[in-house]
């Protein structure tokens, strides 16, 4: 089944030392279909790049972590986190932010329940969901 395929792949993915999208970017040209993206801290001009790999009408969805959150808890989402997210909506991508109290079955859920809905603008703002502390949609 299309889970198994999924998780196998996951399974071997190994992590980058790079703090650049660039190489990442760049094996994604050419490319078709649904695109995934687990984003940490993402600066603005990174959210752009990411933004822009999606070339076709494949889904575009990611999830990207407040990392704040984790160094202290209780603390709030970061602004950059809220704008990475807005640049990647503009761009057409599902986005889902996730802090430290975030399930991840619940990230993934409202994931799911993006994938039936067309993408909002960004500048709707932003819909908190229950039960989701700082997850957006």
């Amino acid at each position: 089944a299309f889970e198994d395929v999924l998780l196998n792949s996951l399974a071997v993915v190994k992590p980058s030392r790079g703090h650049d999208l660039g190489p990442g970017v760049a094996a994604l040209r050419g490319a078709s279909g649904l695109l995934v993206a687990v984003m940490g801290q993402l600066s603005t001009a990174a959210a752009r790049q990411l933004a822009a790999s999606r070339r076709d009408t494949g889904p575009a969805i990611a999830v990207l972590l407040a990392v704040p959150t984790w160094a202290s808890p209780g603390q709030d989402r970061d602004r950059g986190t809220d704008q990475a997210a807005a640049i990647l909506r503009a761009a057409g991508w599902r986005v889902v932010c996730v802090d430290a109290s975030t399930q991840l079955a619940v990230a993934w859920q409202q994931l799911g329940m993006l994938s039936s809905q067309p993408p909002a603008p960004a500048t709707l703002g932003e819909q908190k969901l229950p039960g989701a502390r700082g997850a957006a949609v």
